[in-house]
């Protein structure tokens, strides 16, 4: 937590650090409905998140298993649906 005491943009990297967290869970979500179109939306999202997290300097304090993670787990996604017998962008869960 000492990383949020002295920087200005406490708020933006928190919101960001939450989007990432949203946006993971929605890619789970995907993953069991095994639906391509929120899959897709969420790793393009996910990517704005991680850019931004980028330009206000955090990224780089974030450890680098973390980092490793959060790079792999999108592709890892969209591994899961294609190698997966179906995946329906027409039907809920």
């Amino acid at each position: 937590m000492e990383l949020f005491y002295h920087s200005p943009k406490v708020h933006l990297i928190i919101e960001q650090l939450l989007s990432i967290l949203a946006s993971f869970l929605l890619m789970v979500y995907g993953i069991l409905c095994n639906d391509l179109v929120i899959i897709l939306g969420q790793v393009l999202t996910y990517g704005i998140y991680i850019r931004n997290l980028y330009y206000h300097g955090f990224w780089a304090k974030l450890s680098p298993p973390v980092r490793l993670f959060v790079f792999i787990f999108p592709e890892f996604a969209l591994c899961w649906l294609f190698t997966g017998e179906t995946y329906n962008s027409f039907t809920s869960c």
